[in-house]
């Protein structure tokens, strides 16, 4: 496992306490990440159900050599269906390359 995936997962583990929505949109996620970008940099996605039944979504915002510019989590009762659809044709996480 990469370090950017490590960190990402590191903070998802970390992740407690917030406001609680209904539903997190892949759309959401997406302009967050676009609004974070830098050049030759990546965006991760990762979530995870825990135990209660909400989700948590991590993103984070990576420099080229991995160092870590931005991250936001999403706490969330759901994943809307683009969401869902999006972690599923990434095997799990989602890489957006800028």
């Amino acid at each position: 496992m990469e370090p950017i995936t490590m960190t990402i997962l590191a903070l998802l583990a970390a992740a407690a306490g917030g406001t609680v929505i209904a539903v997190v949109a892949w759309s959401t996620i997406r302009n967050w990440v676009w609004g974070h970008k830098v050049p030759q940099g990546t965006g991760q996605i990762v979530q995870k159900k825990m135990a209660n039944g909400e989700y948590v979504v991590v993103a984070g915002v990576f420099s080229r050599t991995g160092a870590k510019v931005a991250t936001e989590t999403w706490r969330a009762k759901q994943l809307d269906s683009d969401l869902q659809r999006e972690f599923r044709n990434g095997g799990g996480k989602i890489v957006v390359k800028f």
